[in-house]
């Protein structure tokens, strides 16, 4: 009996201790659930919708300084909105390339503001946090206030896209200096001109596009983006300098005729042939043909009737005029000392030009036509002036020369035709009327002889050196006669 009462007596405080530990065991997990709860708690998707949707903000809840107390989510955007506006409008980027600071502006940094998240962030302060933190918070909203910023951020490929756009003023593509001819013509004024001169060379330079976007990125995220960036790039310098060049683009001559009196048809043909010479570029070794650069001169191809001489005699022609251009050029191209390897004087010397130095042109044959013989290019400028000083000056660029060349010319025989003029009978003419129809002209012969000066001096370089002979055929002339009286 005893042993009975015994076992009962255990099995009843195992009981006792079951039901203790389980009481215990519900202790510790409501004391979790109230920690949790306490510590942990938030809210869910419905509730802070809710909030989003119909509630305020806590008083002493600021974005950017501005006071959002008891404020819609709406009334606070619409602030909220023109406080980022403001933020991106002020922002940009500066950065430097050499010697230029180059700015870029919100939009070329693809600046954009969150001010959503942010506005969510704002509105759940306090709310969405355990019961004691939450509780905090809001002490801490109503006594010290709370302030959220606006933070930017850059679409990276906005960025990219807008430092390439100003890589077109930044980054440069290595060029070597050059000579140029930059040449004018107006037919208005009749008038033809240009200059010969060395562009600058380039240096090369490539922007590190790259690391100038992390640069402006980084400068954005810390605040700083109003201060310069420095952005780093690679140089590639030219071959070839304006100090290079400079020896071989010299004046080596030039030589200026006038045509005061003369048509307006003439003239124009002067101008047009002056369009025709001037800007021309002739290479080391080439030649180059006035007649092959003008084309055959007719009316159809835009000449102008003018007086030129034919068959002894002047006559109206297209293209008349056109000799005084190729003498000026055959004159200005012997005192540089250019190659001159085909060439025709006219057939009685003219008042334009010193007898003996003058050239005639004509379409196909004679030709005035001329050979670089210096190692470096030559160019022509002609600068025509058909309206005031009614003048043609040729000019011509190349390797320098240290002195000038001029010419004298002797006429050693002047001697009259041997024969009479040729008499022509007119019957429409009245009796004992006459008039020369063709010119009488003298066997002229004159010895051409070319002179050297120092460039700087003006001292004459030795002897004067013989050039050429040239000789003007006689022509006895003709008159027209009117029948005889009786």
């Amino acid at each position: 009996m005893k042993r009975f009462f015994k076992n009962l007596s255990k099995k009843k405080y195992r009981t006792q201790g079951r039901i203790i530990l389980s009481m215990l065991a519900l202790a510790v997990l409501g004391l979790v659930f109230i920690l949790v709860f306490v510590i942990n708690w938030g809210m869910g998707a419905e509730q802070k919708q809710a909030l989003l949707s119909d509630g305020t903000f806590l008083k002493g809840v600021s974005i950017e300084g501005t006071d959002l107390s008891g404020k819609t989510y709406l009334e606070a955007e619409n602030l909220v909105i023109l406080l980022a506006k403001e933020k991106l409008q002020d922002l940009n980027a500066r950065f430097r390339v050499g010697e230029t600071i180059y700015t870029m502006t919100g939009a070329q940094l693809g600046a954009l503001v969150d001010y959503q998240s942010v506005l969510e962030e704002a509105m759940l302060f306090g709310r969405d946090g355990s019961i004691l933190a939450d509780a905090h918070n809001k002490k801490i909203a109503e006594t010290e206030g709370v302030n959220f910023t606006l933070p930017i951020v850059l679409d990276e490929s906005v960025l990219e896209s807008g430092i390439q756009d100003l890589s077109y003023e930044f980054d440069t593509t290595v060029r070597d200096a050059e000579i140029r001819t930059d040449t004018y013509a107006d037919e208005e004024d009749m008038t033809t001109g240009g200059e010969v001169f060395i562009t600058d060379a380039v240096i090369g330079r490539v922007v590190d596009k790259e690391k100038l976007k992390e640069s402006i990125l980084a400068a954005v995220e810390a605040g700083v983006s109003d201060r310069v960036i420095l952005a780093s790039w690679e140089e590639t310098l030219p071959s070839v300098t304006k100090e290079d060049l400079e020896p071989t683009c010299q004046l080596m001559a030039s030589y200026m005729t006038e045509f005061t009196d003369s048509s307006e048809n003439r003239i124009y043909n002067i101008w047009k042939m002056s369009t025709v010479v001037n800007g021309v570029t002739v290479q080391p070794g080439e030649s180059w043909s006035i007649n092959a650069a003008a084309g055959d001169r007719t009316l159809e191809n835009g000449w102008k009737e003018a007086p030129g001489i034919k068959n002894g005699a002047y006559e109206m022609e297209a293209g008349g005029g056109i000799c005084q251009v190729s003498t000026t050029l055959y004159i200005t191209l012997i005192s540089a000392e250019v190659n001159v390897t085909d060439r025709t004087h006219h057939s009685w010397p003219l008042s334009y030009a010193p007898a003996g130095l003058d050239a005639t042109i004509s379409s196909g044959s004679p030709d005035l036509v001329f050979e670089n013989n210096y190692g470096q290019p030559i160019r022509i400028v002609v600068k025509c002036d058909g309206t005031d000083a009614k003048s043609i000056t040729v000019e011509i660029y190349g390797p320098p020369m240290d002195y000038t060349v001029s010419f004298e010319t002797e006429i050693i025989k002047n001697d009259e035709p041997a024969q009479p003029p040729v008499t022509v009978v007119d019957e429409s003419m009245a009796a004992g009327e006459s008039e020369w129809t063709k010119p009488r002209h003298n066997l002229i012969v004159v010895s051409v002889w070319k002179i050297k000066k120092d460039k700087e001096t003006g001292a004459q370089i030795g002897e004067r050196e013989f050039f050429s002979e040239e000789t003007y055929k006689a022509f006895r002339g003709e008159v027209t006669v009117g029948p005889s009286a009786a």
